[in-house]
């Protein structure tokens, strides 16, 4: 079940939504069913509420969910933003935070909807996502968003288990005649981080839809700006698609070669950038002309033109055309560049036959379509390239003119290169990276010790102490250095086992249960619980306060069950008059109840920090003992823990301790000669 509700209070400018959503489900659960749901609401209102210079509040909102999960897409077109999508999910829950922000007083210049939302897992406590939206319209009041001239928004997302960040943001401009996106385009740049998995990006715009602004109507302005080492089907390869098809359709016999001589793919590698500016013109023109021998006469004129630049700069790794390394220090640029244009006017009308026939509908001639092609003007190039040390260029030369329907018809197409074309070459290491291994560096050095020290006497009251190099069952990351100079964050944590045995009469182990503490120093003391002492039922109990005060002081105490008369609420309470209206009280300040003395209590002492006492261990005397303990590293790999393994060998990081000891002196065997 899903509803909405909203409402409006004109006479004081407030309006309000609510959302409500509930329902249960198999979903992802092992066909079993769980319940979820999630709750909205929200107010806006006129004036706002002044918060910093210049800066309002004009609504606030929030939300909790249950069993769901809530993952930001972008929002359909024509809106322009970002907004949270839910579905069940069980074990999650979360809170959300709304905030309409504007200036102040004119609330039209820029204002923006803001929105922190937070998941936790409802099994642990523990918050497994956090993330932000803000959309922005610019001249444009609360009421009218979908009138600004400027519109976009931002997404911030961080998912903690899996340690991936992600930002996008999205920019719509209507602004036309003079600047405008293109429909349903807006300007949009990503950054994405996988810390598990070292990969991540920055692209603004792509090669295959690059960010594209149209001015004046008549031109059109794009480019694409990335680097990564996870640029996946993005990565530049030349020219972008848009520019290889529009230069062939103008020389279709001469089609652009487009590939990389840099090897723009080394931008996979994270060692350099790649970017790519060009422009489009396109602007028809037409004209009528009056009817004669020639009725419904138009001249159409089309101007075509675009050129392109697209870039990178990669270091390089090995040898080419005598030089070592290549470029300036192993750096070097390779790219593309071209152009294209054409002028082109066509006649195009209809004429009369020269037959005699006539139209039975109109009684006038037969007429038919001409088309004339009057000026055909083109020229373009391309030039492809790396550079320096070595410089490798190779390119192309096209052009064409023609009059008068081919009456004047010239081609011309030259293509060269130049240099030596050292290929898509490898990327360098760098400077020389001594790849780091955790688990080596842990190997046999999981326990730093473990006491008892010596064999024979050891105390039935001392606890069993294991010091561990890390905190068992605590969670961290270490980011590794690998050979060729990127970093892997890697997850661990230690795992320990242990086992406390007695040797029985006969000569068997027998496991013992144990309890577990740490002290203040980092070790973790094994002990076994002693068993509870009863206190005999005729043995008396010692009380404070009066009674106690009577046995030091040699008073007769109060008698009653067992000799000890147990205290009771009138006689807890301190009395300063009998009935006979004579005072209890003493002029030096002590109280006489029953020729028992109190003195009057001292102040509290100090509320210092009790110190932690150390466990008592119940070991049994005269026993032989033998402890056990284990420490393995485990790390997380996709969901999944397993235990870690060195990169040299895959040797398993496991180190296990053994400790024999008797609570006695040593046994003498007698040996019959």
């Amino acid at each position: 079940f899903m509803a909405n509700l909203g409402v409006k209070f004109t006479a004081v400018s407030l309006q309000a939504n609510a959302l409500v959503q509930f329902g249960n489900t198999v979903y992802n659960n092992n066909n079993q069913y769980y319940r979820y749901w999630r709750a909205e609401a929200d107010a806006k209102f006129k004036p706002g509420i002044p918060f910093l210079t210049g800066i309002g509040f004009y609504g606030f909102g929030g939300g909790a969910f249950y069993n769901m999960k809530g993952t930001v897409v972008q929002k359909a077109a024509p809106e322009v933003g970002f907004r949270y999508s839910f579905e069940p999910k069980k074990s999650s829950l979360g809170f959300a935070a709304m905030a309409i922000i504007g200036t102040m007083p004119k609330v039209e210049t820029f204002n923006s909807d803001v929105k922190l939302i937070a998941q936790f897992n409802a099994n642990t406590g523990g918050l497994t996502q956090i993330g932000f939206t803000g959309d922005f319209w610019m001249a444009a009041k609360l009421e009218e968003r979908n009138t600004a001239k400027l519109l976009g928004g931002v997404a911030i997302d961080y998912t903690f288990p899996t340690k991936i960040f992600s930002l996008s943001g999205l920019l719509q401009i209507k602004a036309a005649p003079a600047i405008e996106t293109l429909p349903n385009t807006p300007l949009a740049i990503n950054l994405r981080i996988d810390g598990y998995n070292n990969k991540w990006y920055f692209k603004c715009g792509v090669p295959n839809d690059p960010n594209t602004v149209r001015v004046l109507n008549v031109f059109n302005l794009y480019s694409y700006f990335m680097f990564g080492n996870d640029l996946g089907n993005d990565v530049p390869n030349g020219f972008t698609p848009g520019f290889v098809s529009e230069y062939n359709s103008t020389f279709p016999g001469n089609p652009i070669i487009n590939s990389s001589v840099g090897g723009t793919n080394l931008t996979t590698t994270g060692a350099g950038i790649a970017l790519g500016v060009g422009i489009k013109i396109e602007k028809p023109l037409s004209t009528s002309l009056p009817s004669g021998l020639i009725r419904n006469w138009d001249f159409n004129f089309l101007l075509k033109a675009g050129a392109e630049l697209n870039a990178a700069l990669l270091e390089y790794n090995g040898a080419c055309g005598g030089f070592n390394p290549v470029g300036i220090g192993g750096y070097r640029a390779s790219g593309s560049v071209g152009f294209y244009a054409r002028m082109s006017g066509t006649l195009n009308g209809t004429v009369k036959n020269r037959s005699n026939s006539y139209a039975a509908s109109d009684g006038l001639r037969y007429w038919s379509d001409k088309s004339y092609n009057i000026i055909d003007i083109r020229g373009g190039g391309w030039l492809i390239g790396a550079f320096p040390n070595p410089e490798y260029f190779q390119g192309a030369i096209d052009g064409k003119v023609g009059f008068f329907d081919g009456l004047v018809d010239i081609n011309f197409h030259r293509d060269f290169t130049y240099g030596d074309n050292c290929g898509a070459m490898t990327p360098t290491a760098g400077v020389a990276i001594v790849e780091k291994d955790t688990t080596q560096s842990f190997k046999n050095n999981l326990i730093k010790y473990v006491t008892p020290a010596t064999h024979y006497n050891f105390p039935k009251t001392e606890t069993i102490n294991v010091k561990y190099t890390l905190v068992p069952n605590q969670v961290f990351d270490v980011a590794e250095y690998q050979s060729d100079g990127s970093i892997k964050t890697r997850t661990f944590k230690l795992v320990v086992t242990r086992t406390l045995e007695v040797k029985n009469t006969n000569g068997a182990w027998v496991i013992q249960n144990t309890n577990v503490k740490a002290n203040n120093i980092g070790e973790y003391q094994y002990y076994i619980k002693p068993p509870i002492t009863s206190v005999p039922a005729n043995q008396p109990m010692m009380q404070s306060g009066a009674i106690a005060a009577a046995a030091v002081s040699g008073a007769t105490p109060m008698t009653g069950v067992g000799g000890v008369t147990p205290m009771t609420v009138a006689n807890r309470l301190p009395a300063f008059h009998t009935n006979s209206g004579n005072s209890m009280m003493a002029p030096n300040g002590i109280f006489h109840v029953n020729n028992i003395i109190s003195p009057v209590p001292p102040p509290p002492a100090p509320n210092y920090p009790n110190p932690a006492l150390s466990p008592v261990n119940g070991l049994v005397a005269d026993k032989d003992y033998r402890f056990k303990v284990t420490a393995t590293l485990q790390e997380l790999t996709g969901n999944n823990w397993t235990t870690a393994v060195t990169k040299v060998g895959s040797l398993p990081v496991i180190q296990t301790i053994t400790k024999l000891f008797r609570t006695g002196l040593m046994q003498l065997v007698q040996a019959n000669l």
